[in-house]
C-alpha cells in the first residue's frame, strides 16, 4: 500500500505574531496586501516600523477583489523587478493567492501561465526567496495550501497547484481579527467548514488528514456564530479551524461542493457564500458516509447513522439562518433565468472535473441535475 504525507506551512502564531516580520533584517521584502485591509486595521505604519532595518521594502501590488491574469501582470514585473528575498502577504485568500502567483512568475520568469497551471507539473523553485502569509480571515486556510486561483472568470480559468507555492511561514496575529465585517465571518467560516468537511470525504486522504479536517470541522460548527456575534475568543479558534481546514484541503482535495461553485465566478456569488449554499445540500446527496457520521456524534448529533447525519445538516443550516445567509440561489437575489440557462453547461464541467473521482461520493448526470436545482430553488 503506497504511503501517504502530510505538508504544512510553519506558523507564527498569537497575538502580535504579526511582530515577526522585524526578523526580515537585511531583506528585500514585496508586500503584496488588501488596502482596505491596511486602512482599516492601520497598519501602514506599523508595517513601515518593522520594516525599517529592512534592506528595502516594496508595496508590489493590492488587488480590488479576485485576481485576474489581466490584474496580476503589472505586479509580475513589478517583483521581477524588485527582486525580493522575501515576498510577505497581507490578506485574505485572494490576496495570498496574487502573492504566490508572482512568487512563481519570479521565480520561474520563462514561464507561461499553461506552464504554471500545469497540475503538479511546476519546475523546482531556484530559491531567489521565500514567503511569509498573514491572514486576517478565516476561511480560505491559503496561508497553508499549495493552491493558488489566479483567474476564475468563465473566459480565463487559471488554478496553480504547486507544492513550490506553499508559503514558509503563516501568520496568524489575533489582533488582526477584531473589525472584519459580519458577512466576511460568515462566508469565510462557511467556506472553511466546507474544507474540513469535504476534505474528510476525500477517497484517498490518510487518516491525519481526516483527523484534522474533522477537528477544524467541530471547531467550526462550535464557534462560527459566536465569532459573528463579536466573542474574541471565537474569533481566534476560527481562525485555527480555517487553517486546520486549509491544511485538510492541501492534504487531500476539496470536497463536491466545491466542484458546483460555478455561479462564484460567473454570478458575481462570494465563494463562502456559494459554499453555505452548497454543502447542505451536497451532504444530503451524499449521506450518510463515514466522516459525515463521525462528526456528527463530535457536535452531539445521535440516532441511526442517517438520523444523525441529518441533524447534523439541520445544525450547518440554523447557522447559516443565525448568520442571515441564504439558504439558495433565489434567496441570494440571483436572476432564475440567467441561472437556468447556465445549469446544463456547468453539468458538464462538473462531470468533466477530475476531481470528481476523488470525492467520497461520484455524483452522476442526474444527480447533478437535481442539485442544481435544489441550489436555486431550495428543498
Amino acid at each position: 500500500m503506497p504511503y501517504g504525507t502530510f505538508g504544512a506551512a510553519q506558523y507564527k502564531i498569537g497575538a502580535g505574531a504579526l511582530d515577526c516580520l522585524a526578523e526580515l533584517k537585511g531583506e528585500r521584502v514585496g508586500l503584496v496586501v488588501d488596502k482596505g485591509i491596511m486602512q482599516a486595521l492601520g497598519l501602514e505604519a506599523r508595517i513601515a516600523e518593522l520594516l525599517k532595518d529592512a534592506e528595502a521594502y516594496e508595496y508590489l501590488c493590492s488587488i480590488p477583489g479576485e485576481p485576474t491574469r489581466e490584474l496580476l501582470e503589472g505586479p509580475i514585473k513589478a517583483c521581477q523587478a524588485f527582486e525580493p528575498t522575501w515576498i510577505v502577504a497581507i490578506g485574505g485568500g485572494a490576496t495570498m493567492d496574487s502573492a504566490k502567483v508572482l512568487w512563481l512568475f519570479y521565480e520561474l520568469p520563462h514561464y507561461t501561465w499553461e506552464q504554471a497551471c500545469q497540475l503538479f507539473a511546476v519546475d523546482p523553485f531556484p530559491g531567489k526567496c521565500k514567503m511569509i502569509a498573514v491572514a486576517t480571515t478565516s476561511g480560505t486556510g491559503s496561508e497553508t495550501t499549495c493552491c493558488a486561483m489566479a483567474d476564475k472568470s468563465a473566459e480565463n480559468y487559471a488554478m496553480i497547484l504547486a507544492p513550490q507555492v506553499r508559503p514558509n511561514y503563516a501568520v496568524l496575529d489575533y489582533d488582526l481579527l477584531k473589525s472584519l465585517p459580519k458577512s466576511v465571518i460568515a462566508f469565510s467560516g462557511m467556506d472553511a467548514l466546507s474544507h474540513a468537511i469535504g476534505a474528510s470525504t476525500i477517497n484517498w486522504a490518510n487518516e491525519l488528514t481526516r483527523t484534522v479536517a474533522i477537528a477544524a470541522a467541530t471547531a467550526t460548527i462550535e464557534s462560527l456564530v459566536d465569532s459573528y456575534n463579536g466573542d474574541q475568543g471565537a474569533r481566534q479558534r476560527m481562525a485555527v479551524a480555517a487553517t486546520l481546514a486549509g491544511q485538510a484541503i492541501d492534504n487531500s482535495n476539496c470536497g463536491l461542493a466545491h466542484s458546483v461553485d460555478q455561479p462564484g465566478g460567473e454570478m458575481r456569488v462570494p465563494h463562502g457564500l456559494c459554499q453555505a449554499i452548497a454543502m447542505p445540500y451536497v451532504m444530503e446527496l451524499s449521506k450518510p458516509q463515514p466522516e459525515y457520521v463521525r462528526l456528527a456524534h463530535q457536535v452531539g448529533c445521535f440516532g441511526t447513522d442517517e438520523e444523525a447525519v441529518d441533524a447534523l445538516i439541520e445544525k450547518i443550516r440554523q447557522m447559516m439562518r443565525d448568520m442571515n445567509v441564504p439558504l439558495c440561489y433565489k434567496d441570494a437575489g440571483l436572476d432564475e433565468a440567467a441561472y437556468m440557462s447556465r445549469v446544463p453547461r456547468w453539468i458538464e464541467e462538473t462531470l468533466a472535473n477530475p476531481s470528481l473521482d476523488s470525492h467520497g461520493y461520484k455524483a452522476t448526470r442526474e444527480d447533478l441535475e437535481k442539485l442544481y436545482r435544489d441550489l436555486y430553488y431550495g428543498a
